[in-house]
């Protein structure tokens, strides 16, 4: 069952005003502007106009897959639980987006997480249990999706990071490779677990206490395999206060699956393979 903290206005307001401060301190690159949860269009709309009186350059709107966001803008759609989970007014500790292939779970943080980059300097780690090269990296992903919204000039990918024009900076580890570096790294605003269902309790107990920076989080997404997993039970079974727990399928929460996704995924259903 999905567990969902929804903000407050006057949290999401609050929100709104560490944008316009983040939007002040970064005005050379593009604006960007999330819809607020369950916001109507219309109130969405009359917040973009009153934005384009100080502000003509480029901006890219945040907003649930389908949703009408005002013309002039650059949108940038989210599945619609992925939009509520990883809005910037909510303050959990732990996002966990869970749910079978093609529930666009990846994706949804890879996309949130560029956004939070181009408008303050953040620093990420994207860490997976093993990671051979950097091709079992997260890095590809999050290139593609700057590449699909054009904002390579505010980017600079290398060979093993991703910076971005503010000060922002993505690393990426294997977990059972650098126990050691992880312990020791500082100033972690946000940790992302990819394919975390293969973390070990080992890996949790290394990675998490790395992870104190006031305000920090840490998002995790996975596909749920055995029901003894440790990331499974740690975060979902025995959830931790202050989390936010989504899941996340192909079928009714991907409005881009393709056909030829939806087919594969119900073969795989009627013959119950993993």
């Amino acid at each position: 069952m999905d567990s969902l903290i929804v903000p407050s206005w006057e949290q999401m307001r609050r929100a709104l005003e560490r944008e316009e401060v983040q939007r002040e301190r970064v005005n050379t690159g593009p604006m960007v502007l999330w819809s607020g949860i369950d916001e109507p269009e219309e109130k969405f709309a009359a917040r973009v106009r009153a934005m384009r009186m100080n502000w003509n350059g480029r901006l890219l709107c945040a907003v649930p897959a389908g949703y009408a966001a005002p013309e002039g803008t650059q949108v940038v759609e989210f599945a619609a639980k992925a939009h509520a989970a990883l809005h910037p007014a909510q303050q959990a500790r732990y996002i966990v987006l869970r749910g079978g292939r093609g529930g666009c779970k990846s994706w949804s943080v890879a996309l949130a997480l560029v956004l939070h980059a181009l408008m303050e300097p953040i620093r990420v780690l994207a860490v997976r249990e093993i990671q051979r090269s950097l091709k079992d990296s997260s890095l590809r992903l999050l290139s593609d999706i700057i590449a699909l919204l054009k904002l390579d000039r505010f980017f600079q990918i290398g060979a093993n990071s991703i910076s971005s024009h503010c000060g922002s900076l993505f690393s990426f580890e294997g977990m059972s490779q650098n126990v050691a570096r992880i312990k020791s790294l500082e100033g972690i605003d946000v940790v992302w677990a990819e394919q975390a269902e293969q973390l070990s309790e080992e890996s949790w107990s290394v990675l998490l206490p790395t992870i104190r920076k006031p305000g920090s989080q840490v998002l995790i997404s996975y596909n749920p395999d055995l029901s003894d997993d440790p990331t499974h039970v740690r975060f979902t079974v025995n959830s931790p206060p202050n989390t936010i727990n989504v899941i996340l399928n192909y079928l009714e929460d991907n409005p881009w699956a393709t056909p030829e996704l939806l087919a594969e995924a119900e073969y795989l259903r009627r013959v119950d393979f993993d």
